[in-house]
C-alpha cells in the first residue's frame, strides 16, 4: 500500500508508508458468559455492559525505509511523543484502521498496545517491517452508508444480501452424552438428553465495504449478545445435517442464532474486500421446534 500515514502528539509527526494489506480491526464487546461458558444445555446467555464500555484495537504492519523506521522508533520511545501517551493517527482514503463502519480519512485518538521491531529486509533492499497493535481512545462521528444492492441470497439480521461463505460453514455438534470408562472393559455414560445437546457454527463473510460496516454496525448496536435471525441458502446446512426443515429449505432457511464470540474480528485483504469471521449458535430453526 503506497499511501502514507501519520503519528501525531504535539509538535511532532511522524510520517510512515500506510499498513500492509490484510492489517486486522478488532470489536471488543463488553459482554461476558453468565457463567463463564455456555450453559449445561449448550446455550449462550451474555451478561451485557453496554455499548459504551467496548474497545476497538487495530493490528498493522508496515514496512518502513531506515528513516521512518528511526523516526518510527524515536516517536514511541519518546515521553514527550508517544511513549506511554495517547496520540493521534491519521489515516487517508482506503485505510479503515478500526473497521469501515468508522470510516476512513479521518484522525483517530490512539493508545499503542504492542508493538514488533524486526531487522532489515534482504527485498526490499533497506527496509524495515514492523507491526503496531493500537487501541482506539476516540474517533470522530461517521454515518454508514446505506446498501443499494440486495441481490445475493444470504440475510443476517435485518441485512440481506451477503455472499455465500466461501470457505463454508464449519459446524460443530454437541451431544450431551458423556462416556467414561475403566481398566478392564467397563463404560458407561451420563445423559443429559437431547435438551442438553448444543450446535455452533463458524464461517467467514467476504464483503464491500458498504456492507460490511452495516454489519458489523448491526452486530455492535443491535445483535450484540441478543438472538437474531439468519437466512441460509437451500444445502447451507449451517449447523450441519442437524435442524433441517428439508421438506421447504433443503438445509437452508432461517435460523434464529446468538454470537459465540465476544470479539469481531474483520481484515481487509485488498482494496474494497472485507472478511469478517462470525461464529453463532443454534437456537431454534423456522421449520423445526425450537432448542
Amino acid at each position: 500500500m503506497t499511501d502514507q500515514i501519520a503519528l501525531n502528539r504535539g509538535a511532532t509527526t511522524v510520517t510512515l508508508n500506510g499498513p500492509e494489506w490484510g492489517y486486522t480491526s478488532e470489536i471488543h464487546l463488553a459482554m461476558l458468559l453468565g457463567t463463564g461458558g455456555p450453559l449445561s444445555n449448550g446455550e449462550y446467555h451474555w451478561r451485557d455492559n453496554g455499548i459504551d464500555y467496548d474497545n476497538r484495537f487495530c493490528e498493522m504492519n508496515l514496512v518502513l525505509n531506515s528513516t521512518q523506521q528511526e523516526d518510527l522508533q524515536d516517536f514511541i520511545s519518546t515521553q514527550a511523543q508517544g511513549r506511554g501517551a495517547t496520540f493521534q493517527l491519521h489515516v487517508p482514503n482506503g485505510i479503515f484502521p478500526f473497521g469501515p463502519d468508522l470510516g476512513d480519512n479521518r484522525r483517530f485518538q490512539v493508545h499503542l498496545a504492542s508493538f514488533t521491531f524486526n531487522g532489515a529486509n534482504r527485498s526490499p533492499y533497506m527496509t524495515f517491517n514492523s507491526s503496531l497493535r493500537l487501541f482506539l481512545v476516540s474517533s470522530p462521528s461517521y454515518d454508514v452508508q446505506d446498501i443499494v444492492d440486495t441481490s445475493k441470497a444470504i440475510e443476517i439480521g435485518d441485512i440481506d444480501g451477503f455472499r455465500y461463505p466461501q470457505e463454508m460453514y464449519q459446524p460443530k455438534t454437541n451431544y450431551a452424552v458423556y462416556p467414561g470408562f475403566t481398566y478392564g472393559g467397563g463404560a458407561s455414560s451420563i445423559d443429559l438428553s437431547s435438551d442438553g445437546d448444543s450446535w455452533t457454527s463458524e464461517f467467514t463473510v467476504k464483503e464491500h465495504e458498504t456492507r460490511t460496516a452495516r454489519l458489523l454496525y448491526y452486530l455492535q448496536n443491535t445483535a450484540r449478545g441478543s438472538t437474531f435471525s439468519m437466512t441460509a441458502q437451500k444445502n447451507s446446512f449451517v449447523f450441519g445435517r442437524d435442524n433441517c426443515d428439508d421438506r421447504h429449505n433443503e438445509g437452508g432457511g432461517v435460523y434464529t442464532v446468538i454470537l459465540t464470540h465476544n470479539v469481531i474480528r474483520c481484515t481487509h485483504p485488498r482494496y474494497n474486500e472485507w472478511l469478517v469471521n462470525l461464529g453463532v449458535s443454534y437456537r431454534s430453526h423456522a421449520g423445526l421446534p425450537g432448542k
